[in-house]
């Protein structure tokens, strides 16, 4: 008798894990699936075709193992390279924008709205409008602003002078979307700044209070070490995308007057809009970007992280 139930139990047990297992297919099967299509099979593609050029012949298309997309990449003197240059040297000015300007203002920003200094709801929504208000319908409203019949148009006209459209000329184009990134670019890191922001104990900032702490002692020596985990990963997520950092050049320039990036260029040559349609160029350009961007990430995580490494150590 002992020996049946005991059975049945083993059996019960089993069957369990066999659901549990099943479960486990039906729930990660698809997801896994679209990994396997969408990254792997779409990046070794493309790493594929970084080595590779298409040679037209009486049978057809024929891809060649070649260097040629690697070579127009790192010609010295080169039209692909300069224009990959000034790609990189506008990419790395809206790097700089949203790592140097836009998020350390956002972190005091969230410090002015967490004090709940007087007109901070004011500010708060107007630093949230643009989440609300599509990204689309807010560049064309930007665009008509400062275009003919906008603000700049009045005041040239008042002036007597003739109204050239920032977006139209080298470098101010550069420049206005530069303002227009960093301008509308705050919403983002307040809301996650500011909710980490508020999971601060109010105890510690309390003592620090009765110990005398002025504002500027409160932000940067209890604040920001105990929001660090946030701040660290929103640091390294930065540095990951630093070559994919861009503006809406899609709605503003198209990549005209000066305005080229990296992003945009990957863009053009893969859809053909704006420049000739190249996958096993764009796919070289992919590749040099990944392999200085993966040692970058990791570095910048290693210096972020090796301090707790210690920290552990120690304990």
């Amino acid at each position: 008798m002992t020996d049946t139930t005991e059975g049945k139990r083993v059996k019960k047990s089993d069957a369990q894990k066999r659901e549990k297992l099943w479960f486990m297919i039906s729930v990660l099967a698809l997801p896994t699936l679209g990994f396997l299509v969408f990254f792997v099979y779409v990046n070794f593609n493309s790493f594929l075709m970084a080595f590779q050029r298409p040679v037209y012949t009486d049978t057809g298309l024929v891809e060649k193992f070649s260097f040629d997309n690697f070579r127009r990449i790192f010609t010295a003197g080169g039209t692909d390279m300069k224009e990959l240059l000034e790609a990189l040297k506008n990419t790395m000015l809206f790097f700089f924008a949203d790592t140097a300007v836009v998020f350390p203002i956002s972190l005091l920003m969230c410090y002015f709205f967490f004090k709940k200094i007087a007109g901070y709801r004011f500010f708060r929504f107007v630093y949230y409008m643009p989440t609300i208000i599509s990204s689309s319908v807010l560049v064309v409203l930007f665009k008509y602003s400062i275009g003919a019949g906008g603000i700049l148009d009045a005041i040239a006209t008042s002036k007597g002078e003739t109204f050239i459209s920032p977006l139209t000329q080298e470098p101010n184009a550069l420049f206005t979307i530069l303002f227009y990134s960093i301008a509308f670019g705050f919403a983002g890191n307040i809301i996650v700044l500011g909710g980490s922001m508020n999971g601060v104990s109010a105890d510690v900032l309390e003592a620090g209070q009765i110990d005398g702490c002025n504002w500027v002692q409160e932000l940067f020596l209890l604040i920001i070490p105990m929001m660090w985990p946030t701040i660290s990963t929103m640091v390294i997520l930065k540095f990951t995308g630093i070559l994919s950092a861009s503006g809406p050049i899609l709605a503003f320039t198209k990549g005209e007057h000066g305005t080229m990036t990296l992003s945009y260029l990957l863009y053009a040559l893969v859809s053909g809009y704006g420049k000739t349609k190249d996958l096993y160029y764009a796919s070289a350009v992919g590749m040099v970007m990944t392999l200085f961007v993966f040692p970058l990430t990791m570095l910048i995580k290693h210096l972020i992280y090796s301090d707790k490494k210690e920290e552990e150590t120690a304990l």
